[in-house]
């Protein structure tokens, strides 16, 4: 009989224990205004397999879920809400936010600024902290980032290293091929752009986005706005950054003996007399005559190892409630990685590509009405390429 009472005992204390580990959830999910929300995805933080969602009525249960478990609300257009339970609730009333940055954020379109939720069109639009990063122009930051984007780059010659795009293909034929690209409503070019100075980055895919545009826009259109002051304190922003370039992979190449020796043993066993004589093949190993037998790797004397290239930004802004000014100065340093002697020529002698950014983006309200904008934008080129050796300047 005591042995019936032990059993029993302890059956009542593992269960009272299991009890104690476990919760159980019972509630509703309403909005600021109370009105139950339907499809409120419910899961345990951690552990997103186990989970419910809220019915008809806003409600939902949750049983025997460990005892200190996160639950996890979260619904389109309102705030993700996390909560701790430590022990059961029956009459749970959880209270969503509405999360009103999701539907006012607004993107540029061919009709001028639209909200998000409200456009239709095949739009993307890409944070302009993406293209913060090194490199010689926006055209190149593109493959990748924007589905439908297509980029090729055919060069890595400094000043010729800019990619290629097409948005879905090629749409005509005979015309224009390329994207148009429009910097705060003005036709221009994407590579003289300084990524520093985009404030949004906006892609036109579709038909039904670049209608505004008629054929010019077949092909897709790149909508670009440009930084502007705001009313405040003096800002002012530097920033530079440095590229290091190398090879971290290159052929190895035989030496002047070595190629020698092989030449002579290619013809001879082929039944042909040698090409290089015994004594030829002592002046290249022991480069005695280095002008009659050279032994040179002119990998070596013409390329450098490695390369650094440098970009530099710098800008201010600031003003009043009339007036407002965005100014900006951007230098772009880009090398390629041929060696000069100096002893020579004094003459830069490598391929290279300098650009000079300069910005000016100024507001004024004239009246209560009427505001006044002026958008400066100069680029200077100097670029080192082959052909006739001299700088050429645009």
């Amino acid at each position: 009989m005591k042995k019936i009472y032990i059993i029993l005992v302890a059956l009542c204390l593992s269960i009272n224990l299991l009890a104690q580990n476990t919760v159980n959830v019972v509630g509703t999910v309403i909005d600021e205004t109370g009105i139950e929300l339907i499809g409120v995805s419910i899961v345990i933080k951690g552990n997103e397999k186990v989970g419910t969602v809220s019915d008809f009525d806003g409600k939902f249960r949750l049983t025997a879920i460990p005892v200190n478990s996160t639950l996890v609300f979260t619904y389109i257009g309102y705030k993700k809400q996390e909560i701790r339970y430590t022990s059961t609730r029956e009459r749970e009333k959880i209270v969503l936010k509405q999360d009103v940055n999701e539907f006012d954020e607004v993107i540029v379109t061919g009709r001028g600024t639209q909200r998000k939720i409200s456009v239709v069109g095949a739009i993307t639009n890409i944070e302009p902290k993406e293209l913060q990063v090194p490199s010689v122009s926006v055209s190149n930051m593109l493959g990748g980032r924007v589905p439908g984007i297509i980029s090729v780059t055919r060069s890595g010659e400094p000043g010729n290293n800019f990619s290629e795009f097409w948005i879905r293909g090629i749409s005509t034929f005979g015309a224009s091929q390329s994207a148009l690209v429009l910097v705060d409503g003005v036709e221009g070019n994407i590579n003289d752009l300084d990524p520093a100075d985009i404030e949004s980055f906006t892609v036109l895919k579709d038909a039904s986005a670049t209608a505004v545009y008629g054929v010019r826009g077949s092909n897709g259109v790149v909508v670009v706005t440009t930084k502007r002051g705001k009313a405040g304190k003096l800002k002012i922003n530097f920033k530079t950054n440095a590229t290091y370039s190398y090879s971290p992979r290159m052929p190895e190449y035989a030496d002047a003996y070595t190629y020698a020796s092989l030449a002579n043993e290619a013809q001879m066993v082929r039944g042909n007399s040698a090409i290089y004589s015994n004594a030829e093949l002592e002046l290249f190993k022991t480069n005695l005559d280095p002008d009659l037998y050279p032994n040179v790797s002119w990998r070596d004397v013409i390329l450098k190892d490695h390369v650094w290239n440098t970009q530099h930004h710098l800008s201010v802004s600031g003003g009043g409630q009339n007036a407002r000014y965005y100014l900006s100065l951007g230098i772009l340093n880009n090398e390629a990685i041929f060696k000069q002697d100096h002893a020579e020529t004094k003459n830069n002698t490598n391929v290279n590509y300098h650009k000079y950014n300069f910005r000016a983006n100024i507001d004024a309200n004239l009246t209560r009405t009427t505001e006044l904008s002026l958008n400066l934008e100069t680029v200077f080129v100097a670029q080192n390429a082959p052909g006739d050796g001299s700088n050429n300047t645009a």
